[in-house]
């Protein structure tokens, strides 16, 4: 579920650096017999790979803290179930 509520988010920042790739560098990409996938791995990828490490980082991120929740309530109160998670709580209220 986590997986999926945050696909949308990462794509939009991969989308937009896209966008801010200048349409001469894929022009003259064409004009020397690139396309396809070559296109997208020699030339797209290498100028989007910025926004791919920040997605990265923000992920990682997000499943630390997946599972640093867990962690902290369960050293504030000792009565939570360790294996429990806020998101898979609000699955398991939405599935009721």
């Amino acid at each position: 579920m986590i997986t999926w509520g945050w696909t949308g988010y990462n794509m939009l920042i991969i989308y937009s650096a896209l966008q801010t790739i200048p349409a001469e560098v894929t022009e003259a990409a064409a004009l020397d017999g690139c396309t396809g996938w070559r296109l997208a791995r020699a030339v797209k990828t290498p100028l989007v790979r910025p926004a791919l490490v920040l997605t990265t980082v923000f992920s990682t991120i997000g499943t630390a803290q997946l599972c640093t929740e867990p962690t902290v309530l369960v050293g504030a109160r000792p009565g939570v179930d360790p294996r429990l998670s806020p998101v898979m709580n609000t699955a398991w209220a939405c599935t009721r």
